[in-house]
This record gives C-alpha cells, sequence and structure tokens, in this order.
C-alpha cells in the first residue's frame, strides 16, 4: 500500500512537470515551441538601440567581419559606430561599397536596402551575411526590414 500511494504520488508530480512544460513551450505556431525572443510582431515599433544593435552585435561582429579591428567592406557594426556606419552622420544613407546602385540602409525601403538584400541573400554582389555562419532567421531580418521601413531612426 505504501508503495503504491509513492507511485501515485510520482504520477501526479510527473503530470504537473509535464503541464508546467507544455505550457512553457506552447506558442501556437509553427516553431515546435519554441518561443521568439526578438519582435514577434511584425510591423511594430523597433528601436534601433534595444531591438536592431543587439541582432548585429550577436551575429556581425566577430573575427575578420564588421569589428573595429577588422572593418569587412569598412563597415563597423558595433554598438557606438553601426548606426552612422549605415546611414552616414546625417543619417540620409551611405552607398554600399559592394554596389553602388545601392544605399546600404535606405529610411522607410528596406526592399531596395542593400543590407536587407545581403542579409536575404538576394544582392547583385558579395555573398550572403552573416559570411561563414547560418543565415539570420526571417522573423530576425523582419525586425530590421521593420526598423529601415519605420524610417531608420537612431532610437
Amino acid at each position: 500500500m505504501r508503495g503504491d500511494s509513492a507511485f501515485r504520488a510520482g504520477r501526479v508530480a510527473a503530470a504537473v512537470i509535464l503541464a508546467f512544460a507544455a505550457a512553457a513551450c506552447a506558442n501556437g505556431g509553427s516553431t515546435l515551441g519554441v518561443q521568439q525572443i526578438i519582435n514577434p510582431t511584425p510591423g511594430a515599433p523597433v528601436s534601433f538601440a534595444t531591438d536592431v544593435q543587439p541582432i548585429f552585435t550577436n551575429s556581425c561582429i566577430f573575427s575578420g567581419c564588421h569589428n573595429s579591428n577588422d572593418r569587412a567592406q569598412g563597415l563597423v557594426l558595433q554598438a557606438g559606430s553601426s548606426f552612422s556606419a549605415l546611414l552616414g552622420s546625417q543619417g540620409l544613407g551611405l552607398r554600399s561599397t559592394e554596389d553602388q546602385n545601392f544605399f546600404l540602409v535606405d529610411p522607410s525601403h528596406s526592399a531596395i536596402s542593400y543590407l536587407i538584400l545581403k542579409l536575404e541573400g538576394t544582392q547583385t554582389s558579395g555573398s550572403q551575411m552573416p559570411l561563414s555562419m547560418p543565415p539570420l532567421s526571417s522573423p530576425t531580418i523582419q525586425v530590421i526590414k521593420d526598423w529601415i521601413d519605420q524610417g531608420a531612426l537612431n532610437n
């Protein structure tokens, strides 16, 4: 009898743990229960400092790329440098060094911003970014697109 109650208690504890795990992972999407950490609502207001810069920091600043030591294509995407590197001191946009037909970031026009073309792998020259790493996820790229389409503000 005593073993029977211990067995029932163990089954109840397992059921509670499974219920909490299911609740923590459920998001109703097709991502196998993985919660999106970044801006989950396309079109929501995007902050350069809190939404976009962390993407650059985590994906673009590593040896041989867009840090102050390596300056790939002359582009530094470290905090404090990245906004002016993409848009210039006036925030109006700078031409790509790989393809002068495009601005790196064309405020309010993500579809023709070279940064997005590079991230999506649809650019006219060079390689898809980030180089030698898996491409950024569509939701991550969407955050950058939303920021650009919202005027590419230094906010």
